[in-house]
C-alpha cells in the first residue's frame, strides 16, 4: 500500500480533549454521493474523436482515506459484440482550482459493452480496481477515459442540484478544465471505493467529578461523520443520530449538549459510539473511558506533643490539599507538617482542607506548656542504641516512654518511622539499609525529642 500525503485535516466535534481515542476500520464503501445528490441522469460522450478525452469528479479527504478503485455508469456506442476499454485514474488535485494535479497516482481497466439493459443504469455498472490502494489526504479526484475511437456514453446529471460544487473536471481537449465552464452543473457518477478508520473519543472538564452536580460531555469524530460525501446521516442534516452516550448503563439524549447527573460517588463507567450510514456499509466504534465522583471535603486533624515541636497529621476525608494556620502567625501546608511555637500559651490552629468539590475548615485549641530552652533541655529523653555500630538490628534504650521513632539518612530524608508504643525499648530491624551513618530520633509522649547517631556496617 502507497501513501501519498500533501497534508493532514481532521474536523474536530469537541470541548477538550484528554482520553485517548478508539478506532475501527471502515469499508469497503462506494461513494454514491453524486447520485444522491443529481436530480436525473444524462449521458455525457467520451472518446478519443471528441473534444472531450476525460471525466472526472472531485471529492474531499477529511481524514485519511484509501482509494482502492472506482465504479461508474456507462456503454460503448457500437455494434452489439463491440467493447472498448475505460481506464480509470486517480488523481491528487490542486488546491486553488479543484482541478488534476500531476499524472495519475494509480490506474485500473475495465472492459464496457453495448447493451442498454432499456435503460436500467444497475445492468450500466462498471468498477475498476487499481494496481494498489493510495491513501489521500485532503482530496483526490477519480476519472475515466479512453483510447478508443468508439464513443462511451458515461452517465451523470446536468439537471442543477443547487449547490454549484465545481467538483466534476474534464479533459477538454489537453487541458483539465471544470464542467461548470461550460455552464453545466454536472455531477459524474463515479463512485470512488474507500476505506477508512472511524474514531470516537471521550473527555472531561475535570479529573474528578462532584456528586450532585450536573456536567456536560465532550466528545469527538473524524472528519468522516460530518462529511456529506461519506456519511449519509450528514447527508441529510442528522448527524446527531450517528452519536450515542451511555452512562452507567442508561442511554442519554442526542443533543449538541450532552449533560449527565452524577448522583454518588465513586467510578462512572462512560460510553460513546460513533456510528455512520455509508452509501453501502455501516459502521461504528465506541469510546470507554471512567469518570471519577467525590464528595466535598470534610476538615479534621490530630496532634501529637504539646511542646517544642507540636506534630499536626490532617485526618481529613476527600482531602486533596490541606492549608495550615497556627494561630501565631505561622502557616504551611501538607498532610503531616511538625510546627515550633516560640512562647507558651494557647493558639488556635486551623485547617482548611479543598479538593475539586468545594473546601471545609475547622479550628481546635492547641495549648503549649512550655517551650523553654532550658526545660526542652531537662525534659529531652536520654537515648542509647546497643550495638553501635550493628548490621542486623539495634535495640533503642530510653529513660522515658517512647512514643514515635524516627529514622534519616544522612541527607536528612526521613526512611523509617514507627510507634514505640510507649515502652522504654524499642527493637529496630536493618534489613534493607546500605552500610553507612543514619541518624535515630525519638519523642515522648510529652512531645520532647532527641537524635543519636547509627552506623549499620
Amino acid at each position: 500500500m502507497r501513501f501519498y500525503t500533501l497534508c493532514c485535516i481532521t474536523f474536530l466535534f469537541v470541548l477538550r480533549l484528554t482520553a485517548q481515542p478508539f478506532s475501527n476500520g471502515c469499508g469497503p464503501d462506494t461513494l454514491r454521493y453524486t447520485q444522491a445528490k443529481a436530480s436525473g441522469n444524462s449521458e455525457y460522450t467520451l472518446s478519443t474523436q471528441s473534444n472531450f478525452l476525460s471525466y472526472g469528479q472531485y471529492y474531499t479527504a477529511p481524514q485519511g482515506i484509501t482509494v482502492s478503485g472506482l465504479c461508474f455508469y456507462g456503454r460503448a456506442i457500437g455494434n452489439t459484440s463491440a467493447t472498448a476499454t475505460i481506464t480509470g485514474h486517480l488523481y491528487d488535485f490542486s488546491p486553488q482550482d479543484t482541478l488534476p494535479f500531476g499524472a495519475p497516482l494509480v490506474s485500473g481497466t475495465v472492459e464496457v459493452d453495448t447493451s442498454f439493459h432499456n435503460g436500467n443504469m444497475s445492468q450500466m455498472r462498471y468498477c475498476i480496481i487499481f494496481s494498489e490502494p493510495v491513501t489521500m489526504f485532503n482530496g483526490y479526484i477519480v476519472a475515466l477515459e479512453t483510447d478508443s475511437t468508439m464513443p462511451i456514453k458515461i452517465y451523470g446529471n446536468n439537471n442543477g442540484d443547487g449547490g454549484f460544487e465545481k467538483l466534476s473536471v474534464t479533459k477538454y481537449g489537453w487541458p483539465w478544465v471544470n464542467m461548470l465552464s461550460f455552464a453545466a452543473d454536472v455531477d459524474f457518477h463515479i463512485e470512488p471505493i474507500v476505506t477508512y478508520d472511524l474514531s470516537a473519543q471521550i473527555s472531561f472538564e475535570f479529573d474528578s467529578a462532584c456528586a450532585d452536580r450536573n456536567y456536560t460531555l465532550a466528545a469527538a469524530a473524524p472528519g468522516v461523520t460530518y462529511d456529506r460525501m461519506y456519511n449519509q446521516r450528514a447527508f441529510n442534516n442528522q448527524v446527531l443520530q450517528c452519536f450515542n452516550f451511555t452512562a452507567q448503563g442508561n442511554i442519554l439524549p442526542h443533543t449538541l449538549d450532552t449533560f449527565i447527573y452524577v448522583g454518588a460517588t465513586g467510578n462512572i463507567p462512560i460510553s460513546f459510539t460513533d456510528s455512520i450510514i455509508g452509501w453501502t456499509m455501516q459502521c461504528n466504534v465506541t469510546a470507554y473511558d471512567t469518570l471519577y465522583a467525590i464528595n466535598p471535603p470534610q476538615a479534621d486533624f490530630s496532634t501529637i506533643g504539646s511542646g517544642l515541636p507540636v506534630e499536626f497529621t490532617s485526618t481529613s476525608v476527600e482531602g486533596q490539599d490541606e492549608y495550615w494556620d497556627f494561630g501565631d502567625g505561622d502557616t504551611g501546608t501538607g498532610n503531616v507538617i511538625s510546627h515550633t511555637f516560640t512562647t507558651a500559651g494557647s493558639y488556635t490552629v486551623t485547617l482548611v482542607v479543598t479538593n475539586g468539590c468545594g473546601s471545609d475548615t475547622i479550628s481546635s485549641v492547641v495549648t503549649v506548656p512550655f517551650v523553654g530552652v532550658d526545660e526542652l533541655l531537662a525534659n529531652a529523653p536520654n537515648i542509647n542504641l546497643y550495638p553501635n555500630p550493628a548490621s542486623d538490628r539495634v535495640v533503642i534504650s530510653a529513660d522515658t516512654e517512647i512514643n514515635v521513632v524516627d529514622v534519616y539518612n544522612i541527607n536528612g530524608a526521613l526512611i523509617n518511622s514507627f510507634n514505640g508504643n510507649k515502652n522504654k525499648l524499642a527493637e529496630l530491624a536493618l534489613t534493607g539499609y546500605s552500610p553507612g551513618l543514619y541518624f535515630v530520633r525519638i519523642s515522648n509522649t510529652k512531645g520532647y525529642t532527641n537524635t543519636t547517631k547509627l552506623i549499620v556496617n
